[in-house]
């Protein structure tokens, strides 16, 4: 086993939804994932995964690999549900025959790639391997994104402004004017926004100050349109 097969199996395994209803090749597929150690769940239409991935819900990383032409809901139809359901996982999509359209739609819903069928097992392998690891990626920063808010949900209104004043690299006796306080109280909050934010070095938190800066002028952006 190499080194990355024992880091999979150190952490709790990609769900990779195999959805296709063609079911001997969906079979198929799903022991071929398990065999790489992937959490391969086979559903058999786009309705059997939508309601499997709202019963999953968001807690680990997922992979989705759908039949384009499938009776009732077909591939495409499918992603754009489960994208507004919250899924954000990489997606493959198999096909019988791929003509210019479908790609460029399937594309357009952020499909990772287009397989033709008959499948070539290790090119799927391959495939799922590299989704699986772009997800495994995503999730590790959607997770530091949940703590990040979860803290700065701690900051009192005057502490939230002297991060913004920080992240645009005022000192603090700039931030003191700014904001009508002393230079003294202005150290005050930077100690607790360390505490609040588990930060141990002033570098770390004007990191975290141009962070937050940021995200608060991208969040007030969002909110004017």
């Amino acid at each position: 086993m190499d080194a990355k097969a024992m880091d999979r199996e150190a952490r709790m395994p990609v769900i990779v939804w195999v959805v296709d209803d063609d079911e001997p090749l969906r079979s198929l597929l799903v022991d071929v994932l398990k065999a790489f150690g992937f959490d391969a769940r086979g559903a058999a239409s786009a309705e059997a995964f939508l309601k499997a991935l709202a019963e999953e819900g968001r807690g680990r990383p997922q992979v989705l690999s759908i039949d384009y032409s499938m009776p009732g809901t077909d591939g495409i139809s499918a992603l754009r549900l489960a994208r507004r359901a919250g899924f954000d996982g990489p997606t493959l999509m198999l096909s019988g025959t791929v003509d210019l359209p479908h790609v460029v739609e399937a594309m357009q819903q952020g499909m990772l790639t287009v397989l033709t069928k008959p499948v070539d097992l290790e090119a799927y392998a391959r495939e799922v391997g590299e989704a699986a690891a772009l997800a495994e990626d995503e999730h590790r920063r959607r997770e530091a994104r949940e703590r990040d808010c979860a803290r700065f949900a701690l900051l009192t209104a005057r502490e939230s402004e002297v991060l913004v004043a920080l992240g645009e690299g005022l000192m603090n006796k700039q931030v003191a004017d700014r904001l009508g306080l002393s230079v003294k109280t202005v150290e005050t909050h930077r100690h607790h926004l360390m505490e609040k934010l588990e930060l141990r070095t002033a570098g770390a938190l004007m990191r975290c100050a141009v962070e937050y800066r940021l995200r608060a002028a991208g969040e007030g952006r969002e909110a004017t349109h």
